[in-house]
């Protein structure tokens, strides 16, 4: 597996979670999502667990990626 170009990433696949890259930080176990706080209604992306609060876990989008990666195969 390689990093691919972010115009590539399949957005939109409610079903996909992948690893993401932005600004010198891997994002890992992204998927297809809203954020948790601060996205306006209807505005989806890749999100990633940023924390938690009172809740439960706090999501947020992922800054400006620019590559992503399928997840690996588990351990068999």
């Amino acid at each position: 597996m390689e990093w691919q170009p972010r115009e590539t990433a399949p957005d939109g696949d409610w079903n996909a979670e992948i690893d993401m890259w932005s600004n010198g930080t891997r994002y890992t176990s992204c998927r297809w999502g809203s954020p948790t706080y601060g996205g306006a209604k209807g505005e989806y992306g890749w999100i990633y667990q940023s924390g938690y609060d009172c809740d439960g876990p706090v999501e947020d989008f992922v800054p400006d990626p620019t590559h992503w990666m399928p997840l690996p195969e588990p351990p068999k």
